[in-house]
């Protein structure tokens, strides 16, 4: 049995790489967001530091972001051809979720079997596996970062992880400002411990406000001018209000089982309900505490849903470690007990539909949301042939593919950060998309410099239909077209 676990835990990393991988290489593009982060890397690859001060985002800006991931991403580009290692790279940061699964569960359990249930059901999450699967997101490597993080403090008497503590913690606060979920979850944790009347050790208490203080004095260091100009707005990545229903969504119960699985949701709940009203277990406020703080700021609005989710779904899934660990002990003081095996069956049906099939739709649509080939054409005749200076107008979602693969300036893209008037620019790039009045149309042109529009398939289906003014062939000029995407130069100034 005791080989058998870590071969079993393998089979599960590779089952899921090659689940991710075989989707992933699909298609050769990837979700709109992760031309961001893709635009990031080539800056690096070029000039050895990302574009901070970007002259292409917003026809030109100061962006402030967190480098480190784009760096790592860089780095294996030494080795491996970009391509490839944007399709490979995040997909094994995400897969490595299972390893730091089965740890934690593990040390919460003390069952191989049951560390080894938690370790797959986190690895068929329907969010993490869309979110992840085409987006070089940081959340892929994000993730696992931070529930290693819980592990190191669940053993935290082993004093050389104490090192090890830190500078996970450092390398995750270069990753992604979600390190400061893992803050307050921490403090609240301490709260249970005193409310519960455990003492935690001297070692972990120091550890954890050593944490914190570093985490929040480098995370405001990184993001103070953002938080000079927003304020504590800074939390809503000043978002157009237009957009903030999308993404900081009220929390549905029902889409929130749906996008984690209800086998880990309920088992989860129900654990959480057994250790905070009835029973006591040290270990189990860990991720108590950090399911709870993402409950509430989902509640509150003050994170986005689908992030919550894939954060929630995983401490979820390490929870029902304990849940199957509990109703084994059930089991064993019943008649049922001779019906183990029927239960684990059924368990595992209800996961194979709740979950698994969840992931390959999620993955399915991970595949179709992302730019045609015939659009990625367009967009390689702009950067072809088109002057550098030009500026070229796109919908908000198309803004980072005109900046990463057209490499022009473009009217607007979703980072949103330090950018004045945000909800008046959505409204007039809308307005260039849909009016029908030739002089409102190319005011607003004129207005942000357009040289370009780029309408594709995308558009169309965005806005319902192509805007009149395009076909003026007195101020705009077909330039390029093909079967999904036109490109159209503008000729006509508004004085």
């Amino acid at each position: 049995m005791r080989n058998r676990i870590p071969l079993a835990l393998l089979l599960i990393f590779l089952l899921i790489l090659s689940f991710r991988l075989y989707f992933s290489f699909q298609t050769p593009n990837f979700d709109y967001d992760a031309y961001f982060n893709i635009r990031q890397v080539d800056s690096i690859k070029e000039h050895d530091i990302p574009a901070f001060s970007d002259p292409l985002s917003y026809s030109g800006r100061t962006l402030p972001f967190l480098p480190l991931f784009h760096y790592i991403i860089a780095l294996f580009t030494i080795f491996i051809p970009l391509a490839a290692v944007l399709k490979i790279l995040p997909n094994v940061f995400a897969s490595l979720t299972v390893f730091v699964v089965y740890l934690a569960a593990y040390e919460l359990t003390k069952r191989k079997d049951a560390a080894l249930i938690a370790a797959f059901i986190s690895a068929f999450m329907p969010i993490f596996i869309l979110k992840t699967l085409l987006t070089v997101s940081e959340y892929s490597l994000m993730v696992p970062l931070m529930f290693l993080l819980f592990y190191f403090i669940m053993k935290v008497e082993e004093k050389k992880l104490l090192k090890a503590f830190i500078i996970t913690a450092l390398i995750a606060t270069f990753i992604h400002s979600s390190i400061i979920l893992l803050v307050i979850s921490l403090i609240l944790y301490l709260i249970f411990l005193k409310i519960e009347d455990i003492h935690p050790d001297r070692a972990e208490t120091e550890l954890i406000f050593f944490s914190a203080i570093l985490v929040i004095w480098l995370t405001t260091l990184f993001f103070k001018n953002a938080l000079l100009v927003h304020g504590p707005a800074v939390i809503w990545q000043n978002i157009p209000l237009s957009l903030l229903s999308q993404h900081f969504s009220s929390f549905s119960i029902l889409e929130a089982i749906y996008k984690i699985g209800i086998l880990p949701f309920l088992a989860g709940i129900f654990v959480m309900y057994r250790y905070v009203f009835r029973e006591k277990l040290k270990k189990t406020y860990i991720f108590i505490s950090f399911s709870l703080v993402i409950l509430l700021l989902l509640w509150l609005r003050l994170l986005q849903l689908n992030t919550g989710l894939m954060f929630l779904g995983t401490s979820l899934a390490l929870l029902f470690a304990q849940f199957y660990t509990i109703m084994l002990e059930y089991l064993k003081k019943t008649r049922f007990s001779g019906l183990k095996p029927l239960i684990l069956a059924s368990l595992a049906l209800l996961f194979i539909a709740t979950s698994v099939y969840p992931s390959i739709t999620y993955a399915k649509q991970a595949v179709i949301n992302v730019p045609s080939p015939q659009e990625t054409d367009a967009l390689l005749w702009i950067s072809n042939s088109t002057q550098d200076s030009s500026v070229v107008l796109s919908t908000l979602e198309e803004g980072h593919l005109i900046t990463a693969i057209a490499k022009r300036k473009n009217v607007m893209d979703t980072s949103f950060l330090l950018i004045q008037n945000t909800q008046q620019r959505l409204k007039d790039v809308n307005e260039m998309y849909t009016t029908s009045y030739t002089t409102t149309a190319f005011t607003l042109l004129n207005k942000y410099n357009v040289d370009y529009v780029f309408y594709s398939i995308s558009a169309l289906k965005k806005y319902g239909k192509k805007p009149a003014y395009l076909d003026d062939t007195d101020c705009s000029t077909l330039a390029y077209e093909n079967t999904e995407a036109q490109v159209y130069k503008i000729t006509c100034v508004i004085k």
